[in-house]
């Protein structure tokens, strides 16, 4: 899959987003997991690089805690979405957003922490992302890192090849080969966590599950319901997601 594909699949992909009525909480369906990492290791004020930024669910929720953001993005669609939003939200103040392929990013300001949130299983140079963010952290900086993970239970039955391409992912992670990765590129492993189960990997990469997403959303109760259920499932059949926090070193 070439660059240009990449941002066709991106752009298609962003067409499909709503605009953000309310900035998430931590018990958000979606985000739940990656915020609680978020609130651990980001303590007070800090300087923050997202790239890959989407449509900025997650900056909006930063800055609403004081931190400063730039927010990087090859979809103009995106970008787009996460400036009106952030005006909307009242969090533009702290939220710069810049269009552009994030290989192609730079900046002579170092950051405190760099976000590479389901980003990296896009591109066919997944170590030239990481290099980039380390060269864009401050030295002992945070970097946090998600993607989809291979041993996802509807992966190992051939069951996500078609949402895969849908959305263009061209690969997929086992938590200690990312975790190699980072640490032969120079980092730390902070913290690291297999995390999503079955019900949440189904809901996510199927329509029908998006009704269910929006509720769990909206109300905590759900939320809390379906969660409860997706950890279950999670230690039965295994993770569909990682995560890694890694530092600078």
């Amino acid at each position: 899959m070439n660059s240009k594909e990449i941002r066709k699949i991106n752009e298609s992909y962003h067409k499909e987003d709503k605009l953000q009525k309310r900035i998430i909480t931590p018990k958000n369906y979606t985000y739940r997991v990656l915020v609680g990492v978020l609130d651990k290791y980001i303590k007070g004020k800090k300087e923050i690089l997202d790239l890959g930024s989407g449509v900025g669910t997650l900056d909006f929720y930063l800055a609403s805690k004081g931190n400063k953001i730039v927010g990087v993005d090859e979809s103009l669609i995106a970008v787009d979405m996460a400036k009106n939003n952030s005006s909307v939200l009242g969090t533009d103040k702290n939220i710069t957003y810049i269009q552009k392929n994030i290989l192609n990013y730079k900046s002579e300001k170092k950051f405190d922490n760099v976000l590479l949130f389901e980003v990296i299983e896009h591109l066919p140079d997944d170590k030239k992302a990481i290099i980039l963010a380390k060269s864009l952290l401050r030295k002992e900086g945070l970097l946090f890192v998600s993607t989809r993970s291979i041993n996802a239970p509807l992966n190992r039955i051939g069951l996500t090849k078609k949402h895969d391409k849908r959305v263009g992912h061209i690969r997929r992670y086992t938590l200690e080969g990312l975790e190699k990765t980072l640490k032969d590129l120079g980092f730390k492993i902070v913290y690291k966590i297999k995390t999503e189960g079955f019900s949440k990997e189904l809901l996510f990469s199927y329509p029908f599950g998006a009704p269910f997403v929006r509720a769990a959303n909206k109300f905590g109760i759900v939320s809390n319901a379906l969660n409860f259920i997706d950890d279950l499932l999670l230690k039965l059949f295994g993770e569909s997601q990682v995560i890694i926090v890694a530092k600078k070193i």
